[in-house]
Parts: structure tokens; sequence; C-alpha cells
């Protein structure tokens, strides 16, 4: 696979394949011409890209000239660059696009064709290939159903015993990071935080990208103290970021930089991000009252998914995203607007300890309207929060049904 995220794949990404002599491999694969119009053209182009998302991923690269070995067979070396001839970049992307959505099943999802510039004699076409988590795709064009994998070889057709074991990994998915999810619960119930919290009455926030359940390091934790990354605090106070055993961690210390935290945001090597805020939660130092803000908790969602997708956008970690939401020792509180709002009244109080939402997932990011997106996909869940607590509906909403912030 080039060294790039796919955003930043550029001339230069394409000429140093060439100049270091880059060898085909599991992950990336040189073509010479672009796949035609013919069914055998087509079959023979899904077969590539299926294979990839079904093992690790990867970039086929078309417009490269492979070295011959003295049999006139290709060895897998770029020998030069000279690009795709006479095409039009953006109508060739469009069609293997459509090719890709209509022929495989399932879909695979976060799939990127890019068309770059500069070369003699014509464009080169970059397809990424994300490890699927919707693994295995058939390959279903003209009703000739095949599966295939990809090894340091090249493509080859599924055997049962990988057909078996793909399926059963695609299946867990979900239940891995409802694993991850729970596992993550069971330790700050314990105390086994980043930082000793104020109060283990708090509220979990796990935005988990499915690929963070494929064994990869996909954040770096080195880049957010460069400054490359960045990850919100998730109630606004101040505090003090630094690398840990998991990753990279802003606590929410306040000035008092040894003292307990009133939260942190954890992002983990793997992807995965935790958002805790217990400051939220704490008891009103007059009455001792135990106030349930939900509108202030609402708030906390939303920021804190917001940040997440905007770091992976910036990473390169590629949707779907698990949402997780959960609330912890919160049986004592009545609900209230804000912490420091008037109660809505008995009995709107939780019935339980703990209260763990189902998880939500979001399946792509509409880069350009994202804000809007995010504001529609929260309703359902903040309507549960507020009928947790004995009513109807989250009445922050405008006449559409989005979601609106309210202080």
């Amino acid at each position: 696979m080039i060294n790039s995220t796919f955003d930043k794949i550029e001339k230069v990404n394409i000429d140093s394949l060439v100049a270091n002599a880059v060898r085909e491999s599991k992950t990336l694969e040189y073509k010479e011409v672009l796949p035609g119009g013919r069914d055998e053209d087509k079959k023979e182009f899904l077969a590539d890209v299926s294979s990839f998302a079904n093992a690790s991923g990867g970039d086929i690269v078309y417009g490269i000239v492979e070295l011959r070995d003295i049999d006139g067979k290709p060895t897998g070396i770029p020998e030069r660059a000279p690009g795709l001839e006479a095409i039009n970049g953006d109508i060739e992307v469009r069609r293997l696009e459509s090719i890709i959505r209509d022929g495989l099943d399932p879909r695979i999802p976060g799939v990127q064709l890019k068309a770059i510039d500069g070369f003699p004699k014509g464009q080169v076409v970059v397809v990424r290939v994300p490890q699927s988590w919707a693994a295995p795709h058939m390959v279903v064009f003209k009703a000739s159903p095949r599966f295939f994998t990809r090894t340091s070889a090249g493509k080859s057709p599924l055997d049962v015993q990988e057909l078996r074991a793909a399926f059963a990994s695609s299946e867990s998915m979900p239940e891995k990071i409802r694993r991850f999810r729970d596992g993550r619960l069971g330790k700050i119930l314990a105390g086994e935080t980043p930082w000793p919290l104020e109060t283990l009455n708090c509220c979990v926030l796990h935005v988990v990208p499915y690929e963070a359940m494929l064994g990869k390091q996909l954040l770096d934790p080195l880049k957010f103290t460069s400054g490359g990354f960045f990850i919100s605090r998730p109630n606004g106070i101040s505090g003090y970021d630094r690398l840990n055993l998991d990753g990279y961690v802003a606590l929410c210390t306040g000035s008092d930089l040894d003292g307990p935290a009133f939260g942190y945001s954890q992002v983990f090597r793997q992807g995965a991000i935790e958002f805790v805020d217990s400051y939220h939660l704490r008891p009103r130092a007059d009455t001792n009252d135990h106030r349930f803000p939900a509108t202030t908790i609402e708030n906390f969602v939303f920021s804190g998914t917001n940040s997440a997708i905007e770091l992976f956008e910036k990473a390169d970690v590629l949707p779907p995203y698990a949402v997780l939401f959960s609330l912890l020792n919160i049986r004592r509180y009545r609900l209230a607007h804000s912490h420091d709002s008037q109660l809505y009244g008995l009995p709107k109080t939780a019935d339980r300890p703990h209260l763990i939402f189902p998880d939500f997932v979001i399946e792509r990011v509409d880069s350009e309207n994202w804000n809007d997106q995010l504001r529609y996909f929260v309703v359902p869940l903040f309507d549960l929060l507020w009928q947790s607590f004995g009513m109807q509906r989250t009445p922050n909403v405008d006449e559409l049904r989005r979601w609106t912030s309210r202080s």
C-alpha cells in the first residue's frame, strides 16, 4: 500500500514507487491499463477489488509498466509510470465506482478512487480498497458468484474453510465492539482510569471505527504531541495532555494538575476514542442534590462524536463508526434541563444504576453536510435518553426533528 493517507497521494508518491522499485505485494498491485468494457474485464476488476477487501486491503495503481523477465512475464517491479493515454480521469473514476457498486455483494464501504495528473502519457488512477468489516464480498456480476482473497502472490479463490472464517469474523464485528465497550466500562467502575476521577458518577462515550477491531494501529499518538492531530476535552475544563500506554489522553484537571480529574479523552492506538465526563454529574455543592442535566449531556455526546469523526477523517480512518453511550452510577439523579435549572419533577429518575444505550452505526460521512447529518442522526438516541427518565422524547429539536443545541 502507498505510504500516505489517500487524500495526500500525489505524483511524487507514484514516482517514488518506481524510483525505489517497490515490488507488488499483498497490499499493492500495478496495472498498465484500466479495465475495459468487456464482461471479462469487469469480472477481473471486481475480483481484484474484492480480493483486497477480503484480505488486508490495499492499492491498485493503473498506469504503471512493470519490468519483464527473460520470458516476457511481469515481475511485479515497476519500470516506469507513463500514465494512461487518452482518458478522462473523472469519467473513468465514476465508471469504476459504478462497476464496484453494482458488481459486489455486499457493497464494500470506504473504497476510494482518484486520478493523478502529470505523467508523460496521461493520468494515473489509484484505487484504495480498505480491509472490510463486512467481508467476505462476492463478485456477482453477470450471475457468476465467486469469492476471492489475496496473498503476496496475488489473488486466489477462497476455499471453504477460509469462507467460514471470513463469515464468522464479519458476524462478530459488532459483538467485538460491544465487548470492548463493556470491558472499558468495567475498568471505569473499578477506578482504573488514566487518572483518578473526582467521582465515578459519569457519562461515557465511545466512538469506535470498525477498522479498530482489525488489529491495526490506526492512530499514532506521537502525532498528537506534534500538533498533527487534535482531540477535544469532554467538558471544556482545562488540563494537560500526555502519552500513555493506551495511546494519548487529554485530562480535565483544571489548575490543580495533581488533583482528581473531572473527565478525559482517551485516544487508543488502534483507533477507538473514549470520552468520560464526571464534572456535569457532580452533586450540587450547596444541597448535595443529584440533578441529571439532560441537555448538557446531549451536548457532550454530540460534540464528542463530532470531534472523533473530524479526527478520523484527518487520519484517513474510514467508516463505519460505532457510537456507544453509557451513564454510570446515576440511579439517584433527577431529570433537569441543565445542572442549575429547574427539575422536571418526580418521578423523573432513572430506574437503574447504569444506563447502557444501544449502539448506533455511522456508515458514511458526507463531509460537506456532516453537521446536519449528525443532527438528524443523534435524535433517536436522545429520545431514548429522555425516555430513560420517564419523558417521551428530547425537547431539543427543531421543526424538522433535527437536534438543536440549547444551553
